[in-house]
């Protein structure tokens, strides 16, 4: 309390300084996370590592690293491989993408391993896993010049516009996006039938528009991420997800959150300006700040 002096005093060679911040502990917000998942039927494991994750959230951080989906962790070229021989041990968590299990890949020639191997590391290993999607359009690629069919969840590589397809759920596109939710639900059934609980975090990044999940607003996305939550839960009876759900700008996560009974966790997936080596624990902050503590947090 009262007035204070910060003083930079220059005693031998020289140094850059960005800013100096000041924190004001008075802003902090309480945490009110709740004790279970928000899918009243999780299974066994997934309440399990998520009574884990609530009882080290705050005092320990677990480190993970996406794999590419064409070769196995175990591989000697692996970025698991890598890390396991300069530090002596692999990440605590396994990233899977699920992106060559779009149908409109697979249609094309795309294969891959990735399923199979979250289950070898699950049963190896016994490490947690996450798994995202990179969902390419059901439909309407472009597939031409730069904008080939391989970059379809690009919003740029496809005209597949989110909001119009469900606005009428008895058109043919509507058929082929709930089609492409049942050909993942083939392959996360595969991982509940091994009783491995998933960190699933899909339709990440939207509001940065980016993805064509986001192009066309946040009231799309939202009832897109609805739709693929009750057709998973409800439908397909899939009990093993922890829902993460992503933003890359706290500031506009509010308007684009589908609501707390949809999402387990509140991942960041954090871009700096380039020459930015900066912390970016203030996205964090915003996070904890807008919701309110309601949410565990992730750097996704």
């Amino acid at each position: 309390k009262g007035e204070n002096t910060i003083e930079v005093i220059k005693e031998w060679g020289w140094f850059e300084l960005d800013y100096i911040r000041i924190d004001n502990p008075t802003e902090n917000v309480s945490w009110n996370i709740s004790k279970s998942p928000v899918n009243k039927n999780a299974s066994a494991e997934a309440k399990k590592l998520y009574s884990f994750l609530l009882d080290n959230f705050g005092k320990t951080s677990f480190s993970g690293q996406f794999m590419n989906e064409d070769i196995s962790y175990t591989s000697a070229n692996s970025e698991f491989s890598y890390i396991k021989d300069i530090s002596g041990k692999y990440p605590a968590i396994y990233g899977a993408d699920l992106i060559d299990y779009s149908p409109s890949r697979i249609s094309r020639g795309s294969t891959s391993i990735a399923i199979d191997d979250v289950i070898k590391w699950h049963k190896e290993e016994k490490g947690i896993s996450s798994v995202m999607w990179h969902w390419n359009a059901p439909t309407d690629l472009i597939d031409q010049g730069d904008q080939l069919w391989w970059r379809g969840f690009y919003t740029e590589a496809t005209t597949f516009d989110i909001a119009k397809v469900l606005s009428d759920t008895t058109s043919e596109r509507y058929s082929l996006l709930i089609s492409d939710i049942d050909a993942i639900a083939i392959q996360l059934k595969k991982l509940q039938a091994e009783n491995i609980p998933i960190l699933w975090r899909p339709l990440h990044e939207a509001e940065g528009k980016w993805f064509w999940w986001g192009a066309k607003g946040p009231d799309a996305c939202k009832k897109l991420w609805i739709l693929l939550y009750n057709r998973l839960t409800y439908h397909h009876g899939i009990n093993n997800l922890i829902w993460v759900w992503t933003t890359s700008d706290s500031n506009a996560a509010i308007d684009w959150y589908p609501g707390d009974e949809y999402v387990d966790i509140l991942g960041v997936d954090v871009y700096l300006p380039e020459g930015d080596f900066g912390i970016s624990s203030f996205m964090f902050d915003n996070l904890r700040k807008i919701f309110n503590g309601r949410k565990l947090l992730a750097m996704s």
